[in-house]
């Protein structure tokens, strides 16, 4: 399964309505905290910014489009590799539907 372009390897591979999906977790240099992160394979085109993408995710949407990749990463010892699963499929859920309009 295709990876995106990061030194560490996943938590978590899963396919969710035919998007790739993973979930890492990283020390924060700064504080310690855990910091969660997910990302979602899409359809879109490349060089969307994360500020031109119509989608919410919890934390900050870390990559637009990028190689084919969208990301989130969320700061919080309190999370866990299932909340951020849940999150990674919302973030599908929402590509799917601009990925629709996109074909339409």
């Amino acid at each position: 399964m295709e990876t995106p372009d990061r030194d560490d390897d996943p938590v978590e591979s899963w396919e969710y309505e035919g998007h790739q999906c993973h979930v890492y977790a990283a020390d924060d240099d700064v504080d310690g905290d855990t910091v969660w992160s997910g990302y979602a394979k899409t359809r879109l085109p490349e060089g969307e910014s994360p500020e031109q993408l119509d989608v919410h995710v919890p934390g900050d949407l870390v990559t637009g489009v990028d190689d084919g990749w969208v990301g989130f990463a969320v700061g919080d010892d309190s999370r866990d590799a299932g909340e951020t699963k849940g999150d990674v499929e919302d973030l599908v859920d929402q590509l799917v539907e601009l990925e629709t309009s996109m074909d339409g």
